[in-house]
């Protein structure tokens, strides 16, 4: 069976349904990269960024899990719903950019992928063109995206350093109010960490 949903910005996606039987499987003694990979399975379909799939996640877990999740504040468990988290994306702003770095042509964005056990500012460059040749690194591995990146010029760091104050507001998010617990920032793995936990049994 397959789920849809409409995100905030009018995309149309669709999903595999999740069942109880995934969450006492689904992350079962896995590493973070296999419990990715299988996350990301659950979306059908192609070319999302990664905050439209967490909000993809968030609605497919609130359709076929429990519209609420668990969580502790100041030594209390206490049920909150999956809708309050939602809430927190009613826009998603549209933040890409071109910049030129001497002969090279960046397209800037959000990141395509979760990144887990590290933080990469690189992830941010979704496109480059150097002359006649286009790079999409959304569609490398994380070891080409590695390779690639560690033979940009200095001036990049910079230019990503830039994008990211400016935009800052549209990548860090604190999902619970007043509870800085819930900071996610899709530079780093705080998002997908966050969905591990509340698409795993116990919650």
């Amino acid at each position: 069976m397959q789920c849809e949903f409409k995100l905030p910005n009018g995309k149309e996606v669709i999903t595999r349904e999740f069942l109880f039987k995934d969450t006492r499987q689904f992350f079962h003694e896995s590493s973070p990269e296999h419990n990715l990979n299988r996350l990301e399975d659950f979306i059908i379909t192609e070319n999302l960024n990664v905050v439209e799939k967490f909000i993809t996640l968030l609605y497919l877990r609130e359709r076929c899990l429990k519209k609420t999740f668990n969580i502790n504040i100041n030594g209390t468990d206490k049920d909150v719903g999956i809708d309050l988290v939602i809430k927190n994306f009613d826009e998603i702003i549209d933040i890409r950019e071109e910049k030129e770095v001497g002969d090279l042509k960046l397209v800037l964005d959000y990141p395509s992928k979760f990144l887990v056990n590290t933080n990469n500012i690189f992830s941010l460059i979704k496109e480059i063109k150097i002359g006649n040749d286009f790079i999409d690194l959304s569609n490398v591995s994380d070891q080409e995206l590695i390779d690639i990146t560690n033979n940009l010029p200095t001036d990049v760091s910079k230019v990503i350093d830039q994008f990211i104050k400016k935009n800052h507001h549209a990548l860090e998010y604190n999902l619970i109010p007043n509870n800085s617990d819930y900071e996610i920032n899709f530079l780093n793995s705080s998002p997908f960490y966050f969905l591990q936990n509340i698409l795993s049994f116990h919650q």
